[in-house]
């Protein structure tokens, strides 16, 4: 039996304190953790083969459409998103003193009231909310802008990992068939499903996961799946299997690391050993 814990944050100090045994999250938090903290963390598969993350912003607004229009605006950021948003102001050569960020949640609301000049968002959630509202939006994609990492990130400690192989393994053969589903069944069944189960864990949440997240919008999930397709399925996982992340991939993790300032090898982060025997 699996137990979900929300966020938001990185699921790192919830890994290295034993709070939860395999977390989701993005090279960058991951990286950030190994290279400043020498965490024993490993990266065992990749939901997202290409990263996710873009700085959104309005058309008719504040339209960052290159790095270099980050220098002077405003930009909404999450506490959980910090060391992502360091990524990209490192790899494009910009002073962190040049960019004024204001600390947000995930309600893209702020820039769409014109409190910011620009929000960290997913490409498969808050742009599309955005875009939903009225808005034309410009995205800055971190993928297509020095940061290529993998994303939706399976992470685990190195001792979790020695220790606890084959539930490991169920538990990735598990997600996997459940995103095979995703592309192979209906997508009004695929959202009938996400909407069951989300609901119903919200209504057990003590925290009330609406109240937090707000309640899906079975429209805005089917076009979520949809963005989320680009992400997920290329043809590195076509051919070798989903969450797949190829030798040349995590090269271009790391070098993408590298020019954010973070300083690893492919070993230091990755281990994919269960997906091979998978």
């Amino acid at each position: 039996e699996v137990f979900g814990i929300s966020g938001p944050d990185t699921g790192v100090a919830k890994l290295l304190s034993g709070t939860v045994q395999v977390a989701l999250s993005d090279a960058a938090s991951v990286g950030a953790a190994i290279a400043e903290q020498d965490a024993p963390l490993k990266i065992i598969a990749a939901t997202f083969q290409k990263n996710p993350f873009t700085i959104l912003s309005l058309a008719d607004g504040a339209d960052i459409a290159t790095p270099e229009d980050l220098v002077g605006k405003k930009i909404g950021v999450q506490d959980s998103n910090a060391s992502v948003f360091a990524a990209i102001l490192n790899a494009n050569g910009i002073d962190p003193a040049d960019v004024d960020v204001v600390p947000v949640d995930f309600d893209p609301t702020p820039l769409m009231e014109g409190d910011v000049d620009g929000f960290m968002a997913y490409l498969t959630n808050e742009a599309i909310t955005v875009e939903n509202a009225g808005f034309d939006i410009t995205n800055l994609p971190y993928a297509e802008n020095g940061v290529p990492y993998v994303a939706e990130t399976y992470t685990v400690t190195d001792q979790y990992l020695e220790e606890n192989p084959e539930l490991l393994k169920a538990l990735l053969v598990a997600e996997i068939k459940g995103w095979t589903d995703t592309f192979t069944e209906p997508t009004d069944d695929t959202v009938s499903l996400i909407t069951k189960y989300y609901d119903q864990a919200a209504s057990e949440n003590e925290e009330g996961l609406e109240s937090v997240f707000g309640a899906l919008d079975p429209a805005k999930t089917a076009q979520g799946l949809e963005a989320q397709a680009d992400l997920i399925s290329t043809e590195d996982t076509e051919a070798n299997g989903l969450f797949t992340i190829t030798d040349e991939l995590q090269q271009q993790t790391i070098d993408s690391l590298a020019a954010a300032g973070w300083d690893l090898s492919v070993e230091d982060m990755f281990d994919t050993t269960l997906l091979a025997q998978i």
